[in-house]
């Protein structure tokens, strides 16, 4: 009896902690719920073991109908708190006026849940008592339903964030959030740049045109602060999965156009290189480095197999070897840092290239 008086007691005075939502004044949630849900199956124990005691015939019907009240309000709680950490995941992306344009049913459906939402809070703000607050049978249904309303909303922004990513895969290496974060700006394309290193590796950022509110698109930037200009200029209009695809391609042809740029510039006098290596951009003058490379050790072979010059190998291995000593003496001069990380990646590669060509004559390669 003194069990049941007590929890009525503690139950008279229990209250959810209601907070104001992002400091809105019309939006409410519930926090600070651990303590009463510990309350609350302390509770559900204690009326547990009465209902096994031989004494409490005398107050059965009271402590079913607390067994019965502390178990709707457990139910109450848990769908609760089901529906409000959805709600507060939905409520940001579906504040977004380009999502509601995308998603129109989606934005109606989730607005009857959110004044469903709104209006219970603001009833639970003015009376936070848990007993009035949970003392409606119909409560527990109706947030059962609105939460699978919820899961619908849920399951239909997961489709449509799927064509997202199948109309441009390098979205698959962006979250839900980071992907929705770029949807829910389309018509801000700088919205893009944060995430720009996840879908192309090591592009930090890409360059727009200097007027206001710009959608023309430049070049673009390494993490290593190297600018690469586009061949053509790239319009970030429509579909965001669209003009990134387009940057993808302008990406393709630039590197193809820089690096054949780069093939045509290379000098007569091989040993002559020192501009041609900051013409262009360091992965163009990379890939020229090996091609004039591979060249040379061809040529060297097919003299050798013609039976034209039986030192041609051991000659290149020379020549090999004065390009890197030149490069040697150009890194020792005054260069910025991204200079000098070019050079240190193509003398890297050469000296790879020279110890082949080592290899090569101690196996006799000659055909």
């Amino acid at each position: 009896m003194e069990q049941v008086a007590k929890i009525r007691s503690t139950w008279d005075e229990t209250y959810f902690v209601v907070r104001p939502y992002r400091d809105t004044k019309d939006r409410f949630f519930i926090t600070e719920i651990d303590d009463l849900v510990a309350q609350l199956e302390d509770n559900q124990m204690t009326i547990g073991t009465s209902m096994g005691s031989k004494y409490v015939a005398e107050i059965r019907e009271e402590v079913e109908a607390w067994e019965k009240k502390l178990g709707y309000i457990s139910d109450c709680i848990d769908e609760w708190l089901v529906f409000q950490k959805a709600w507060m995941y939905l409520e940001n992306i579906f504040n977004a006026e380009d999502i509601q344009k995308q998603l129109p049913n989606e934005a109606k459906q989730f607005q009857l849940v959110d004044k469903f939402w709104k209006d219970h809070m603001q009833r639970t703000k003015k009376n936070a008592l848990v007993l009035d607050v949970c003392g409606s049978e119909a409560l527990l249904g109706r947030f059962q339903g609105n939460n699978r309303s919820l899961d619908e909303i849920q399951k239909c922004l997961e489709d449509y964030l799927a064509t997202k990513r199948s109309a441009f895969p390098r979205f698959f290496f962006l979250s839900n959030d980071e992907l929705l974060e770029i949807l829910s700006q389309t018509r801000n394309a700088q919205a893009v740049q944060p995430h720009l290193r996840k879908c192309f590796d090591n592009v930090v950022k890409v360059e727009f045109s200097a007027e206001k509110d710009s959608q023309e698109i430049l070049g673009m930037w390494s993490a290593e602060r190297e600018y690469v200009a586009f061949s053509q200029a790239v319009w970030a209009r429509g579909p965001v999965e669209g003009w990134l695809t387009n940057i993808e391609k302008m990406m393709r042809k630039t590197l193809y156009d820089m690096t054949l740029a780069s093939l045509e510039a290379y000098p007569e006098d091989a040993l002559n290189r020192d501009e041609w290596f900051f013409e262009s951009c360091a992965m163009a003058v990379l890939t020229g480095d090996q091609v004039e490379w591979t060249k040379g050790v061809t040529g060297a072979i097919t003299e050798m197999m013609k039976g034209k010059n039986k030192k041609a190998m051991e000659e290149f291995l020379d020549f090999s070897q004065e390009q890197i000593a030149r490069m040697v003496g150009l890194v020792r001069g005054d260069l910025n840092k991204l200079q000098r990380n070019a050079m240190g990646a193509i003398i890297v590669l050469d000296v790879h290239g020279r110890d082949v060509i080592k290899r090569m004559i101690k196996a006799r390669v000659d055909n």
